[in-house]
């Protein structure tokens, strides 16, 4: 998983945005076999506040399977 699909994956799943920086640093985690939570530091995506908060690795690649998964359906659809 590349830093613009953790981006898009934090942003739409748990309603962070965050920097490109951020998002190197995540894929960091996310490749770490012992890293089960870890923290990001962005803005609320609705009113822009910064914020930090824990994400659960194992959701945020969850969350990924089952976006993956409706996208491909909707292109199979349209």
């Amino acid at each position: 998983m590349d830093e613009k699909e953790i981006a898009r994956r934090l942003l739409h799943n748990f309603g962070v945005r965050i920097e490109p920086e951020m998002s190197a640093y995540a894929r960091r985690q996310l490749q770490r076999a012992s890293a089960r939570e870890f923290h990001v530091m962005g803005s609320d995506a609705r009113t822009g506040v910064p914020m930090r908060t824990l994400i659960d690795a194992e959701q945020l690649r969850a969350a990924g399977a089952d976006n993956s998964r409706v996208s491909e359906i909707a292109r199979q659809t349209y």
